[in-house]
C-alpha cells in the first residue's frame, strides 16, 4: 500500500460508489437475462474485477447502486464478500428499481445521505490495476486550496486507432495549465470540433486533448450528489460536466488526471471494448489481477501455461485438439477431436464437438457446440445449443438459451435471443404471426431488436444499429460533409497519421513496422530485456490493430533490416550473413514470443513474410537458405512447417535457389535417418 493510501486511512475511511447499471442496451441479447456488470470476463463476472480494482486502491467502504437485476447483483456481492474473508472492504448494496438514469442514481444517493466525504465514483464495467488512492489524495489537496474544485475525471492516454477507443466514447477536452477543464464535447465521426473563443481570451495557455480514453472514473466531493438533486434534468455524467462548464451549476470547477504508463484501466462499454479488455486480460496487462490468481480465499481453478493458455480444472482435451494461443478454457469443459481454438474464451462446463474452429470468440457456460462448426468473432451466451456444421460469422451475438439447428449459416451482424420479449399485447393473435422472419433460425433463435426498431422495416437500419452498438470506429466519408473539413488537419496536426492509419491498412502497418524497428534497434544498442521489448511491440500492435501475421512480418523484417544496416555494403554477402545470424540469435526471445513452435499458422506466416521480404530485398536471396536454417536451429521453425511451405512455393526465383534446395534435401535425409533409427529400435 502506498504512502498516500496510508495517509488517507489515518484520517478517514476511503469510500467508493459503484453504479452497477449501465442504463443502456448496447449488449443487447446478453443483458436481457443479466446486468452488464455480471457478464463474464475471463471466467468470472466483470464486477469481480471492479471490486478487486477498488480493493487494490485501498477502498474500505463501497456502496453498490443497483437498479436492474438488483437481487442477482446482491447475491454476487454476498458471495464475493464471503470469499474475501476478513480481508474484505465493507460493501453496502443500495437498491432503487425506479431509477432510469445515472442522474436518478446520484439523486437517490443524495437522499440516502451515506456519502460523508470525498469518494471514488466508478461504473460496474470498469476494470484496472491502478492505485486510485494517489488520485484521491491529489483531489483532496486541490479541494483544500480551491473550494470550488468539485470533481476530478480520470483518463488515460489513447491515440485515435487505439484498440479500446470507439466513436461513441471519444472525448475532446480543452484544459488549462492547472488541468482544469475548460471545454468538453463528444465529437461524432465527421463533424468539426468547435470551441468558444472567450475560452482562449480568458486563459494564457489552453491544451487541446483528443488523445484520451474515458475510463468512467471520477473523484467527487460530497457536493456532487446534491448538485444532481438541485438539477432534475441532469441525467448523465456528460450533462453534469457540460452544466458545470456552462455555469448552470454554480461556480464549481472540474479537473482531469491522466494516468501514467505504469498501470492499466479501461471501461467495457460495448462488444468492441469487451473483446479489447478480454485480450488485455489474457495478456496479463491487469497484473496482479489475472485470471489464475484469486483475490479471495477460494482458488480460481485455472492454471496458466505458455502462449497465454489458461486451463481450468477437469478440462478434457480430446485427441488432436489444439489450443493455439490466447485461450482460456474454464473448468469442466471439453474440446473435441481435431478442434482448434485461437484467441477464444470458453466458459464452464461447455462441450465443443470435433473438427470445430473457434477464432476470436467469447463462449459462455454450459454451451453445446456441434461437430464441424466454424465460429469467428462472435459472442455466445450461456446454455446455448449450436447444431452440427453451423457457421457463425463476425459480430454475431447469441443470447442465453438460444438453439441453432444443424447446417445453419448465420450472416454477420446477426443478434438472436431465445424468446421474444413480452410487449404487453400477447392476447393479440396477429402479433404472433406478423414477424415470421424473426424466427427463421428456429423457435428458440429469434432476431433481437431494440424497442425502437420494431416499427422499422429497413433491414439496413437494423444492421447499422448493430454496428453502432458493437462499437467499431466509423471513419467512412460523407458526401455531405463540409468542404471546410480540410481545416481539421490544421487544428489537430498530430493525429493526421493516426487517422490515415485507420483508413489505410498499409499506412497503419508501415507505422507499426517503423515503431518495431526503432524498438528493436534501441534494444540491440542498449541491451533492453526481451520482456520489455515485447511489451513495447505489443503496445504498438494494439495501437495500430495489427493481426498476428502482420506482427510477425514487422518483427522478422525489422530484424533483417537491422542486420543489413550493420554492414558497410549489402553486396558483401559474407558480412551480411554474419550480421543476420547474429541478429536472429540475439532476438530469439522476441521471435519465440510471436512465432510459436507449436503453431503451424504462425510458422507459415513467418515463412510467407520472409518470402515476400526476400523478393523485395534481393540482396537477401543468396542467404535465404541460411536464414531458414538458423530459424530451424533456434527451434522457431519446424521441419514440417518448412517442408509444407517449400512444397507450396510458387516463386521460381526462391524455389530454384541452389542453397535452399540443398538445405531441403539435407532436412529430408536427416528425417529419413531419424525414421530409420527409430524403426531399428
Amino acid at each position: 500500500m502506498t504512502k498516500n493510501s496510508q495517509d488517507i486511512q489515518k484520517g478517514e475511511t476511503v469510500q467508493a460508489v459503484i453504479i452497477a447499471d449501465s442504463f443502456d442496451s448496447k449488449f443487447g441479447p446478453l443483458t436481457t437475462t443479466r446486468p452488464r456488470c455480471l457478464m463474464p470476463l475471463g471466467d468470472r463476472p466483470i464486477l469481480s474485477y471492479t471490486l478487486d480494482f477498488l480493493k487494490l486502491s485501498g477502498v474500505q467502504e463501497c456502496f453498490v447502486f443497483c437498479t436492474s437485476f438488483a437481487q442477482d447483483i446482491k447475491d454476487y456481492l454476498k458471495q464475493w464478500t464471503t470469499d474475501q474473508g476478513t480481508n474484505s472492504m465493507s460493501i453496502s448494496p443500495i437498491t432503487n428499481e425506479s431509477c432510469r438514469s445515472f442522474g436518478d442514481a446520484m439523486r437517490d444517493l443524495d437522499a440516502q445521505g451515506v456519502l460523508r466525504q470525498d469518494f471514488i465514483l466508478v461504473f460496474g464495467d470498469c476494470v484496472g490495476n491502478v492505485n486510485l488512492s494517489e488520485v484521491l489524495q491529489e483531489h483532496k489537496q486541490r479541494s483544500k486550496e480551491d473550494k470550488n474544485a468539485t470533481m476530478t475525471l480520470v483518463y488515460r492516454k489513447a491515440m485515435p486507432g487505439h484498440h479500446l477507443r470507439t466513436i461513441k466514447n471519444e472525448v475532446f477536452l480543452a484544459v488549462n495549465d492547472e488541468n482544469r477543464i475548460l471545454h468538453h464535447s463528444r465529437p461524432d465521426a465527421l463533424s468539426q470540433m468547435k470551441v468558444p473563443l472567450e475560452m482562449m481570451a480568458e486563459n494564457d495557455i489552453v491544451h487541446f486533448k483528443f488523445d484520451l480514453l474515458d475510463l468512467g472514473i471520477a473523484i467527487c466531493t460530497q457536493a456532487v450528489p446534491p448538485l444532481f438533486a438541485d438539477n432534475f434534468d441532469c441525467q448523465t455524467l456528460d450533462e453534469f460536466i457540460i452544466g458545470v462548464l456552462q455555469d448552470d451549476l454554480t461556480d464549481n470547477t472540474l479537473h482531469i488526471h491522466e494516468l501514467g504508463n505504469d498501470g492499466y484501466a479501461a471501461r467495457i462499454t460495448d462488444y468492441h471494448t469487451l473483446f479489447g479488455v478480454q485480450n488485455d486480460l489474457v495478456h496479463r496487462w491487469l497484473y496482479p489481477i489475472v485470471p489464475e490468481i484469486a483475490s479471495g480465499k477460494a482458488p480460481t481453478q485455472l492454471v496458466y501455461n505458455r502462449h497465454n493458455i489458461y486451463k481450468g480444472e477437469n478440462v478434457d482435451l480430446k485427441k488432436g485438439s489444439y489450443l493455439e494461443q490466447d485461450v482460456l478454457v474454464a473448468q469442466g469443459s471439453s474440446i473435441g477431436e481435431n478442434s482448434t481454438l485461437f484467441k477464444a474464451v470458453v466458459g464452464k462446463s461447455t462441450k465443443v464437438g470435433k473438427d470445430v474452429a473457434l477464432r476470436d470468440c467469447i463462449i459462455g457456460s454450459n454451451v453445446a457446440i456441434g461437430d464441424g462448426c466454424q465460429l469467428t468473432g462472435c459472442v455466445i451466451g450461456d446454455n446455448v445449443v449450436i447444431g452440427n456444421k453451423a457457421n457463425i460469422s463476425h459480430r454475431c451475438v447469441l443470447g442465453d438459451g438460444v438453439q441453432i439447428q444443424d447446417n445453419t449459416q448465420l450472416p454477420p451482424e446477426t443478434w438472436l435471443v431465445s424468446q421474444k420479449p413480452d410487449s404487453g399485447f400477447s392476447d393479440d393473435d396477429e402479433e404472433k404471426t406478423e414477424n415470421d422472419n424473426d424466427t427463421i433460425y428456429g423457435a428458440k433463435a429469434i432476431v433481437f431488436k431494440e424497442e425502437d426498431e420494431d416499427d422499422d422495416e429497413d433491414s439496413d437500419y437494423e444492421i447499422e444499429g448493430i454496428k453502432s452498438r458493437w462499437g467499431q470506429i466509423n471513419l467512412e466519408s460523407d458526401d455531405d460533409a463540409d468542404e471546410d473539413s480540410d481545416t481539421d488537419s490544421e487544428i489537430f496536426p498530430d493525429i493526421d497519421q493516426e487517422i490515415e492509419n485507420e483508413i489505410d491498412p498499409n499506412a497503419s502497418h508501415n507505422t507499426f513496422h517503423g515503431e518495431v524497428f526503432e524498438s528493436l534497434q534501441r534494444g540491440l544498442k542498449e541491451g533492453i530485456k526481451v520482456d520489455n521489448l515485447v511489451l513495447e511491440i505489443n503496445g504498438s500492435k494494439f495501437a495500430y490493430d495489427q493481426r498476428p501475421g502482420q506482427v510477425i512480418q514487422g518483427v522478422l523484417t525489422s530484424i533483417l533490416e537491422i542486420a543489413s544496416s550493420e554492414v558497410d555494403s549489402v553486396d558483401d554477402k559474407a558480412m551480411l550473413l554474419r550480421e543476420t545470424v547474429v541478429c536472429l540469435k540475439k532476438f530469439k526471445g522476441v521471435l519465440e514470443n510471436y512465432i510459436k513452435s507449436t503453431s503451424q499458422i504462425a510458422q507459415k506466416d513467418c515463412l510467407t513474410k520472409l518470402e515476400g521480404f526476400v523478393l523485395e530485398k534481393p540482396h537477401f536471396l543468396p542467404i535465404v537458405a541460411k536464414i531458414i536454417q538458423t530459424l530451424n536451429d533456434l527451434e522457431i521453425l519446424s521441419e514440417a512447417a518448412i517442408f509444407k511451405w517449400y512444397e507450396g512455393l510458387s516463386e521460381k526465383e526462391i524455389k530454384e535457389n541452389k542453397l535452399l534446395k540443398k538445405f531441403i534435401e539435407w532436412l529430408e535425409e536427416d528425417e529419413d535417418e531419424s525414421e530409420s533409427s527409430s524403426d531399428d529400435e
